[in-house]
C-alpha cells in the first residue's frame, strides 16, 4: 500500500551522496524529464493521500450544502502540483456553478493539469506565487492549499496573501505535515526549496511546524479556527 512513499524513498535516498556532491539534480530524481509520474502517485495514490484528499472534497461539499441557487462559487487551489488534490474534488462539484481555479509557481505543472483535466471546463489555470501575489483581494469563496504553503519563505507574510484572496466569509482549507520526518528529508529535503524559509523566530531548523504554531498563526492572520464550514459560506 506504500508502494508510492517507498519507490519515491528508494529513488532519492539511494542517490543521497551524489546529490549532496552536486553531480545529480534532486529535481531530476522527484520529476524525471518533466515526468510527474512518481510525485502524481504520492500524493494521489498513497494511503495518506487518499485519507487526507477524500477529507477536503468532503468539507468542501459540507460547505457547499446550503447555497442558493444561481450563486456561482469561485474556488482556488494554491501550489495545485501533480493535481492530486484536484483529482479528489473535481468530480463532486457542478459545473455549471463553480470556477476552479488551479493554480502553481510552475508552469509545467499547469501545462500537466490542462491535460489531465481537459473534460472539466469550469477550471481555470494561472501562475501564482503566493508568498508575492498580486491577484485581486478578497476573490475566492474557499481556498485550498495541500502540502504547498510550508514551501514559502515566511509563513505570516504567505498567510496575510491569502486572507487578501479569500472574501470576509470565506473558507480556507490546509493540508499540512505538522512534524519532522525522516522520508521527507530524504526525497524533497534534497531540494533547496524544502528549506527556503527565513522566519527563524518561528521555524528554527524545520519547514513543518505543529498544530498549535498553525492554529495561533491563523488567529493572528484574522482566521476562525475550528468553526463549521457550513457557517461562512451560508452567510456569503
Amino acid at each position: 500500500q506504500a508502494q508510492a512513499e517507498l519507490n519515491l524513498l528508494h529513488r532519492c535516498a539511494s542517490q543521497l551522496d551524489k546529490v549532496l556532491n552536486g553531480d545529480v539534480d534532486p529535481k531530476e530524481l522527484l520529476f524525471p524529464g518533466g515526468d510527474l509520474g512518481i510525485t502524481t502517485s504520492l500524493y494521489q495514490d498513497s494511503p495518506g493521500a487518499k485519507v487526507t484528499n477524500t477529507l477536503v472534497a468532503e468539507t468542501i461539499q459540507q460547505a457547499l450544502s446550503n447555497q442558493p441557487q444561481g450563486k456561482t462559487i469561485k474556488i482556488l487551489e494554491i501550489g495545485a502540483g501533480t493535481g492530486g488534490t484536484t483529482t479528489y474534488n473535481l468530480p463532486k462539484l457542478n459545473p455549471s456553478n463553480t470556477e476552479y481555479t488551479f493554480s502553481d509557481l510552475s508552469p509545467l505543472f499547469l501545462t500537466k493539469a490542462q491535460e489531465k483535466f481537459k473534460q472539466h471546463n469550469f477550471v481555470k489555470y494561472e501562475l501564482l506565487d503566493i508568498s508575492k501575489t498580486s491577484q485581486e483581494p478578497k476573490t475566492y469563496d474557499i481556498i485550498i492549499a495541500a502540502n504547498v504553503l510550508h514551501a514559502t519563505a515566511d509563513l505570516k507574510r504567505t498567510l496575510s496573501n491569502v486572507r487578501q484572496l479569500l472574501n470576509p466569509l470565506g473558507l480556507l482549507i490546509i493540508v499540512e505535515g505538522t512534524q519532522p520526518a525522516r522520508w521527507f528529508d530524504l526525497t524533497f529535503g534534497m531540494t533547496e526549496g524544502w528549506w527556503k524559509f527565513v522566519d527563524k523566530q518561528l521555524r528554527a531548523n524545520y519547514p513543518l511546524i505543529s498544530v498549535d504554531k498553525w492554529q495561533k498563526l491563523l488567529l493572528d492572520a484574522d482566521f476562525i479556527v475550528g468553526t463549521s464550514p457550513k457557517t461562512p459560506l451560508q452567510q456569503a
